[in-house]
């Protein structure tokens, strides 16, 4: 069954509910006030008509025991619906809360990206400052020995060579 279909046969139990309630029958039986002759006179009454629990015509005697059940049931329903009420609510209030959670997640995990790219970052900043030195160092000595006559050496292929290390190291580091 549906809970559009329970909603529905609940109003209408609630409708039957409220009838008999207000039906000058149950008002007697219900009222401090009653005399012995309108007890007598509702006794004597053959049945009194209710909706039943899935919507079915019940006709229930006029007895104490039936006005009795009758009620323990308007008790019960209204316990139900107090109950249904403060589900709704506590369901709401879990989704708020897994909503917030969820967020703080998020927000935590882009706070990790963030910080770890800005980590990267200066990582790669300090990486090619040192770089920039070795090859300004290496340039300075370049200059150095060939003004020094020591042509012979072969300084240059020293230097890329030295330059290709370097590339790689960055290379890793970065990885």
């Amino acid at each position: 069954m549906s809970a559009e279909q329970e909603i529905s046969q609940m109003r209408d139990q609630l409708l039957a509910n409220a009838n008999l309630l207000a039906s000058p029958g149950l008002s007697r039986i219900g009222s401090m006030r009653a005399s012995q002759r309108n007890l007598s006179d509702l006794q004597s009454a053959s049945h009194l008509p209710l909706a039943g629990p899935e919507g079915q015509s019940v006709s229930l005697g006029a007895a104490s025991g039936d006005l009795e059940q009758v009620a323990l049931i308007l008790k019960q329903q209204q316990m139900i619906n107090d109950l249904r009420t403060k589900l709704e609510q506590h369901q709401r209030e879990n989704d708020r809360l897994k909503a917030i959670m969820d967020a703080n997640s998020m927000i935590e995990s882009l706070d990790k990206r963030t910080s770890m790219r800005a980590f990267e970052v200066q990582r790669v900043q300090e990486l090619e400052l040192a770089y920039s030195k070795l090859k300004m160092e290496l340039d300075r000595l370049i200059e150095e020995k060939a003004g020094n006559g020591f042509e012979g050496m072969n300084f240059r292929s020293l230097f890329e060579k030295t330059l290709e290390e370097n590339d790689r190291f960055a290379f890793f580091s970065l990885c």
